[in-house]
């Protein structure tokens, strides 16, 4: 029998109480306190579903669910809707110690929005994943800025999150604030534009305007981020100058992790 409470084992992550939706990936589970040597013991049950593992995990001591012969995660969240009792036990080559515990629960449903979270140990920068996907994007550089760690966006059209750890300053990512930023980018295109020619007055008019909106590929609003910039135009110029065709793409990425970049194309008086 457990000779007592492990005096080493914490379990780092997932955090206890944590909601599970189903359709995404499995987590890995990860903890501190172990050796290279120990065997560990990992029993997750619930009322409908029963998984029992015997492994080795050097420090930092790491378990990804498996995928093969069986998809060990997927076949729990798609058969268990509730209470997940996950149980680590340690052995360490002499006696064995009281397992650790977490309740975990599982949604009954798939998660409708996105998750965006911090990629600590490479960038830095805000990283999304969309439901389903194998793999996540990048969406938001930081310049070295604490922004959030895991944040859920309902429809992956907004993130709303805090930097530098406080309960201020708060930022909000969505339409609107790309509308703001391609505004921003229209008045640097008209400071560029008066370099260039000397004088804005000689603009005869404002012939088109390529945008392209750093976006999801479930986000549909590119057209209405890059309103910002026609609409600054349009005061700029006025209705008969400022009118112009205009193109507006999503795109994956943009270099430097810009949300949005704009060309404008003007004709000029002789």
């Amino acid at each position: 029998s457990p000779a007592g409470p492990d005096p080493s084992l914490a379990i780092a992550y997932p955090y206890d109480q944590t909601v599970f939706p189903r359709g995404l990936l499995g987590p890995e589970l990860q903890w501190n306190g172990g050796g290279a040597a120990d065997v560990y013991r990992l029993h997750v049950v619930s009322e409908t579903f029963e998984y029992e593992s015997y492994f080795n995990a050097v420090p930092p001591s790491r378990y990804a669910f498996p995928t093969a012969p069986v998809d060990v995660w997927t076949k729990l969240t798609t058969s268990v809707s509730g209470s997940v009792q996950m149980n680590l036990q340690r052995w360490d080559g002499s006696q064995a110690y009281q397992p650790k515990s977490h309740l975990w629960r599982v949604a009954a449903a798939n998660l409708a929005g996105t998750i965006y979270y911090t990629a600590l140990s490479t960038t830095g920068n805000i990283l999304r994943l969309s439901p389903g996907a194998s793999a996540p994007e990048s969406f938001l550089q930081t310049n070295g800025r604490c922004v959030a760690c895991h944040t859920v966006s309902s429809n992956g059209q907004r993130l709303v999150t805090g930097f530098d750890g406080g309960r201020s300053p708060w930022g909000v990512f969505d339409t609107a604030t790309g509308q703001q930023a391609a505004r921003a980018i229209a008045i640097d295109l008209l400071g560029t534009l008066h370099a260039a020619v000397g004088d804005l007055n000689k603009v005869k008019r404002v012939v088109k305007l390529m945008s392209l909106v750093n976006s999801t590929g479930d986000f549909t609003e590119q057209h209405l981020v890059t309103n910002g910039a026609s609409e600054l135009i349009g005061e700029v110029f006025g209705p008969e100058k400022g009118a112009h065709a205009r193109s507006a793409f999503g795109v994956a990425q943009i270099p430097l992790g810009a949300c949005v970049e704009i060309e404008l194309i003007a004709e000029i008086a002789d």
